[in-house]
């Protein structure tokens, strides 16, 4: 994995990205709507799991359905269930797509720009 990934996932495991909900909690009068959907709450696991625009991209991924669709309070406890079942080339793919997720949800906050979902045919979880 990249350093920038490998820094990126510990800030996940710390619950320290700049998601709205944490921006909030400093700045008092700041929305905590997630900027994509815009239908819920822009914490760490709406970011990287729940958020349609995510979501879509995990899909192709073909993350494992039962993953997906788990219930989870904390981001934490998703990934861990998550790296019980990937091997290490594959956990390393799964987080550079929560990177590039993350990135492309910045791009539209601040260059206005929505990229659509599309994967490399090389980052299918278990494929090569």
């Amino acid at each position: 994995m990249l350093p920038k990934i490998k820094v990126f996932s510990w800030r996940i495991g710390h619950n320290i990205l700049p998601t709205y909900a944490n921006i909030a909690r400093i700045h008092h009068n700041f929305s905590t709507t997630c900027p994509r959907c815009k239908n819920n709450v822009e914490n760490l696991i709406h970011a990287l799991k729940e958020c349609l625009k995510v979501r879509e991209t995990l899909i192709i991924g073909c993350l494992n359905n039962r993953l997906l669709d788990g219930n989870y309070v904390r981001c934490i406890d998703w990934l861990k269930d998550i790296l019980r079942e990937l091997d290490s080339k594959a956990a390393a793919d799964f987080f550079t797509l929560l990177w590039n997720c993350w990135n492309n949800s910045n791009k539209m906050v601040f260059q206005g720009k929505d990229n659509p979902a599309m994967i490399r045919p090389s980052m299918l979880f278990g494929r090569t």
